[in-house]
C-alpha cells in the first residue's frame, strides 16, 4: 500500500438482509467471476441472526 492505513472495520447486518444484497462480479483477465452475499459475507452462526459484512 502507497499511503494508505490498515482499518480494521467490522460490521454486522441482519440476516434475512442477504437476499437484498446484489451479487458482486469481477472481471479478471476476460472471464466473469460472480460471487452472492453468501460468498462475500461471514454467517458466525449467532443467535442473534447477524452475520458480518
Amino acid at each position: 500500500m502507497i499511503g494508505g492505513g490498515l482499518q480494521r472495520v467490522i460490521s454486522s447486518i441482519p440476516c434475512e438482509r442477504c437476499k437484498t444484497l446484489p451479487n458482486l462480479t469481477f472481471d479478471l483477465a476476460g472471464t466473469n467471476f460472480t460471487i452472492t452475499p453468501w460468498d462475500y459475507l461471514l454467517d458466525l452462526g449467532s443467535t442473534r441472526g447477524s452475520i458480518i459484512a
